[in-house]
């Protein structure tokens, strides 16, 4: 970078320097103007015409051949003459040499009067040595008969008469020799670039002062001006080779003070953002190995950029605005020839501000960092002793008086005061940023005005374009000087990296790009934006299917597919009558996808959408939907299911197939069984698959909705040309004449049984309702308390010796209940709830503060469980993977856990129940019928619970995995992590606290969370939460960074909240930060499992897909294949 800014970095140093030291030597010849003009008439009175004469010589610049101008100047009768001779002194007493001539053009002299006056120009080492013509102005009224009037030869001689273009002329020389007619403009102009210079320099130093990561701030600073200064004379530099300019001066002149120092501000101003990047990046506390900060800066951008090219991409973004907006100005303020100049010095001082915010990058990325870099390892003993000094920038020290005593520091109501905590909080942020923007604009608007006042309105006499330097070289010396300044260099960054040594890599193994991966660890992460342009406030998500409905606070209802490659959303907002179908009190989604049901109760109107066809197939009103009295309705329940298939129907359907066909073994066909999983593809179910093809009968084998209401009303829409059916399930087993209502339903799916709905009646009764041949029947649950784990009555047929065994096993594993406080009898601090198990085909059934585990075909209670007061749809219960008992064939499970959200504050708690014996039988037997006398396997009365407490939580599901996934506050330091072990034998309490003590403090709650908060500052999404996975057999939680967001710009999430989460797949989940949606996982990108139990691939394709490494994951065990035992030796065949 010094070598392409050099040409012009030679002319503000090493110029300069011989310039002065020139003048220490020899006589020094005193050069001034000397003009009779009265050049403030001319401008107003103009002459009739104005006369350039050129004349040639070997060399101009000779004190004989000047004398001779001289001469034939005063032989000419005009108005006023302008030549180079009034700047010499010509007077015989003066002892002139054509060496002080010489240093005066080089050093003294405009150059662009110089530029003017002189022509054929020979330069060597920059320095002007020789001209070939002189140019001599001619103000004059009458007509000049200048040939044949000297010896001189007169090159040529051309004339103009345009009295605007002769005013122009005098009043662009008169600019370009500080002869201005407007002196306070410019006297103002460099009073405000300088203010300008210092205040942006103090704001640089305070803001790398007050991050208290540098320790050397002076000198950092220092190093970036000069970084910035370089890289502006480099694009110079380039740009005057590119243009083939003679010399660069020719691109920025005419030129002030004013308009040559913007130049170098703004470059700064775009620039600066990226110095402080590379300072947060490059002195990050949480990260101390610098291989691993390097690595991170030099590839932090999509993991193969810079972290600094987006800096540079968003720089150059504004630039191009800034540039745009001045294009606009120059339309609306000039026009004609001078308004195609000023576009050219546009887009010449565009191209330069450009270049030089690239090669800043480059500089960034080499020369800062290597600044920063030695700076983190000036860090020593003095630096920890002299820790509070430091801490603080200098100029605040000072204001405050920080090394005083307490009592004779500034009262804070002083100036002094205000001051120093102002410099205290300087900063860059958006705000700064905006300003210095507008900074930049103002300046810019500055150059054109300055512009507007120096550059000639006439280009035909002045025309420097065809100025010639016919020969430009460089001497020995000139290279000489170059290699002494890079050995220079190398030497003080030899001296600097002696004392300051690297340190010696601990291993001589090669780095790899492992090595510099984050400790912490991440959440995969899928972002669905450009959707919503409001908050979203539903997310409706199906386990088994990919798509996701979301519903806005902008009236529009998404379909998105988080899985598909394009990430755009279908749009199914609607009206109705004219009127906008709002609000969406309900909706759902099918397992494929195909259908999505949407509810309205102002209108009382269901709609379904098919996806396939990209409409809305059909449109009901229904009173049951219908507000009445500030009272909606509610669904308790609602899902989608397939249309089972006649038994005859089914035969014929095989009867079509191929010969060579068979049924596959792991299905039966009938009329009473659903159709098996889509995950289970046999052979057979190839088949079946094609059967349900359009022959014989297309109507068969639709999706059906099912709706379960609070008055008991079972509705059941046909999805394809929504058919009604309705039933009642309360009536039709109490009678018309009864107020039950229905407080919980869920369904309840098990593997090779009819699809069925457990509800919950207000007189605590259970109702079953099973579909049969697609006809639902209804029927109460006996549910029996005591008999789990009785002794079977003995048969008749059992021999006596048997019969008179005095054996009795039960005592063993009675549970003794424990007695209910009179204070909360009849009290209910828990909604009723359901919570299916239905893969085990069991129901937990919540009843105030305990909950039951209940056999839906038996009605025995297995279990019951004492839980605290929780808040309403927050109850989950949960098992590990079910596997074979060992010892009787049933089905078993190893944990089984209860999941809930505390009433009163964001805290998670756990009930895991396990058998902790350490031996081959420590699965949990699920075996219903249990006789005491069993022995080989233990069942639910020899478990032990495990409690634990997770505070702090702001979102959580619970996964088909085991595992809760969710996110929460981070830098929230959770010391109440709590384990409580219950023994076997549960014993009673001998006191228990009052339930006064239970509710205390409950109607304070309010207040004590009304707290007033002052505005948010700009936050990133990690600055505010973060992910976890608790695992629950074992109660381990791990806490995971949430992957940044990748849109366009930084979004701050300071304001923005967790409205919706729902569980996405089996192991995800997916939420909302606003109106953006992100889809967080662990592991691999395989969400979707139509039954995660048959399939024994899934723990190791993860594994798989992160390198073999231990995952966080609970172990599973594979085992549940006795129902697809023969597919998959099928497929090993």
């Amino acid at each position: 970078m010094f070598t392409l800014s050099f040409d012009v970095l030679y002319d503000f140093t090493i110029k300069q320097f011989n310039s002065h030291l020139a003048t220490q030597f020899g006589i020094e010849e005193t050069f001034h103007f000397e003009n009779n003009c009265n050049f403030l008439g001319i401008i107003s009175q103009p002459p009739a015409a104005l006369t350039k004469v050129t004349i040639s010589n070997d060399n101009v610049l000779d004190y004989k051949f000047l004398q001779q101008v001289k001469q034939f100047e005063d032989s000419i009768n005009c108005t006023c003459i302008i030549s180079f001779t009034d700047f010499v002194p010509l007077d015989h007493k003066s002892q002139f040499r054509n060496s002080n001539l010489v240093r005066y053009l080089n050093y003294d002299l405009n150059i662009l009067t110089t530029f003017l006056f002189l022509g054929k120009l020979s330069k060597i080492n920059h320095l002007i040595e020789y001209a070939g013509s002189l140019n001599v102005f001619i103000l004059h009224d009458d007509n000049l008969e200048l040939e044949g009037s000297t010896s001189l030869n007169l090159q040529s001689i051309s004339t103009i008469t345009d009295a605007s273009s002769i005013s122009a002329f005098i009043d662009y020389f008169l600019v370009q020799n500080s002869l201005y007619s407007y002196p306070i403009f410019i006297a103002i102009s460099d009073l405000v670039i300088y203010t300008l210079i210092f205040g942006l320099g103090l704001f640089l130093y305070l803001t790398i002062a007050n991050n208290h990561k540098i320790r050397s701030n002076i000198g950092l600073l220092f190093g970036w001006i000069i970084d910035v200064f370089v890289c502006t004379l480099a694009s110079i530099n380039v740009v005057t080779v590119f243009h083939r300019y003679q010399t660069w001066n020719l691109i920025i002149e005419p030129s002030t003070k004013f308009t040559r120092i913007t130049i170098f501000i703004i470059v700064a101003m775009f620039s600066a953002r990226g110095l402080f990047n590379s300072i947060e990046i490059l002195t990050d506390s949480n990260e101390s190995d610098i291989h691993k900060k390097l690595f991170q800066y030099y590839s932090g951008f999509k993991k193969i950029l810079p972290i600094v090219s987006k800096t540079l991409a968003t720089s150059l973004l504004g630039l191009s605005s800034l540039i745009l907006i001045g294009i606009i100005v120059l339309y609306c303020c000039f026009q004609g020839d001078f308004l195609q100049s000023m576009l050219s010095r546009l887009s010449i001082l565009g191209q330069i501000c450009f270049l030089a915010l690239i090669f800043e990058y480059f500089m960034e990325l080499t020369f800062i960092a290597g600044i920063i870099v030695v700076d983190l390892k000036k860090m020593s003993l003095t630096d920890a002793i002299q820790d509070s000094n430091s801490s603080t920038n200098e100029i605040s020290t000072v204001l405050l008086k920080l090394r005083y005593p307490s009592h004779s520091r500034p009262n804070e109501d002083s100036f002094r005061y205000k001051v120093g905590q102002l410099f205290l909080r300087t900063s860059f942020n958006k705000t700064t940023e905006v300003i210095l923007y507008v900074l930049g604009l103002l300046l810019l608007h500055g150059i054109f005005i300055h512009w507007s006042l120096i550059m000639p309105k006439k280009d035909r006499i002045i025309n420097l374009q065809n100025l010639q330097i016919i020969n430009n070289t460089h001497t020995i010396i000139y290279f000489l000087e170059y290699a002494l300044i890079i050995i220079f260099i190398l030497a003080i960054a030899g001296i600097i990296f002696r004392f300051n040594p690297p340190n010696p890599i601990k291993s001589t193994t090669e780095l790899s790009c492992q090595d510099f991966v984050e400790n912490e660890k991440q959440f995969n992460s899928i972002s669905l934006e450009n959707g919503h342009s409001l908050d979203i406030v539903k997310i409706k998500t199906n386990s088994k299917c990919s798509f996701v409905v979301t519903i806005g606070l902008d009236h529009k209802v998404l379909i998105w597919s988080p899985l598909s490659k394009i990430s755009k959303p279908i749009d199914i907002s609607s009206k109705e009558n004219g009127k906008e179908f709002w609000p969406i009190n309900h909706v759902a989604i099918s397992e494929d996808g195909d259908f999505i049901i949407l509810i309205n109760f102002k209108f009382g109107i269901i709609k379904c959408f098919n996806r396939t066809d990209m409409v809305f197939t059909w449109i009901h009103q229904n009173n049951d939907f219908i507000s009445r009295n500030n009272k909606r309705p509610k669904i308790l329940e609602s899902f989608f299911r397939k249309k089972t298939v006649p038994g005859f129907l089914a035969r014929q359907m095989l009867n079509q197939m191929k010969n060579d066909s068979r049924r596959g073994s792991d299905v039966s066909i009938n009329g009473n069984f659903p159709p098996p999983p889509i995950s289970m593809k046999s052979f057979g179910e190839q088949q079946r698959e094609i059967a349900r093809e359009p022959t014989p009968d297309n109507q068969l084998n639709k999706d059906e909705f099912v709706i379960v209401l609070e008055t008991g009303a079972l509705i059941v829409y046909s999805c394809n040309d929504g058919k009604i059916k309705c039933s009642n399930i309360i009536t039709s087993l109490y009678g018309h004449d009864t107020t039950l209502k229905v407080l919980s339903a869920k369904k309840l799916r098990t593997p090779r049984i009819n699809d069925r709905i457990i509800c919950q009646i207000d007189n605590s009764d259970l109702i079953v309702a099973t579909v049969i041949n697609n006809i639902w029947k209804f029927r109460k649950l006996e549910v029996k308390q005591g008999k789990y784990n009785q002794e079977n009555k003995i048969n008749q047929t059992i021999s006596p010796v048997t019969v008179k065994s005095d054996y009795d096993f039960g005592s063993a594993y009675k549970e003794k209940s424990a007695p209910i406080l009179e204070e909360i009898k009849g009290l209910k601090l828990n909604v009723a709830c359901l919570v299916p198990l239905e893969f085990l085909g069991m129901v937990v059934v919540v009843k105030n503060l305990i909950c039951e585990l209940i056999d839906i075909q038996t009605g025995i209670v297995l279990k019951t469980f004492n839980i605290a007061n929780f808040k309403p749809n927050s109850f989950r219960v949960t098992h590990s993977e079910p596997t074979h008992c060992k010892f009787c064939g049933c089905a078993s499970i190893s944990t089984l856990t209860i999941v809930y959200e505390d009433f009163d504050s964001k805290t998670i708690i756990t009930q895991t129940y396990k058998i902790d014996e350490q031996r081959s039988k420590s699965n949990i037997c699920l075996r219903v019928e249990r006789d005491p006398r069993e022995i080989r396997c233990l069942g639910l009365n020899a478990v032990t619970e495990h409690q634990y407490w997770y505070r702090n939580i702001v979102s959580w599901e619970m996964t088909d995995v085991n595992m809760i996934i969710g996110i929460a506050k981070r830098n929230q330091i959770d010391n109440d992590e709590e384990e409580t072990v219950v023994e076997v034998v549960e014993k009673t309490s001998g006191k228990r606290d009052k339930f006064d003590q239970l509710i205390e403090n409950r109607g304070l709650m309010s207040l004590r969370n009304r707290r007033k908060h002052s505005k948010p500052e700009f936050k990133l999404l990690n600055d505010i939460y973060e992910g976890f996975i608790i695992t629950v057999s074992d109660g381990k939680r791990n806490n995971y960074q949430l992957p940044p967001v990748t849109s366009g710009k930084l979004r701050d999430f300071s304001h923005e909240r967790i409205n919706a989460i729902e569980k996405y797949g089996f192991k995800s989940i997916i939420c909302n930060f606003g109106n953006l949606l992100e889809v967080y996982y662990l592991g691999n990108d395989k969400l979707i499992e139509q039954d995660i139990y048959y399939n024994p691939d899934i723990w190791s394709q993860d594994n798989k897909s992160n390198g073999n490494k231990q995952t966080d994951r609970p172990p599973q065990n594979s085992e549940l294949l006795f129902i697809n035992k023969r597919r998959t030796m099928g497929k090993r065949r």
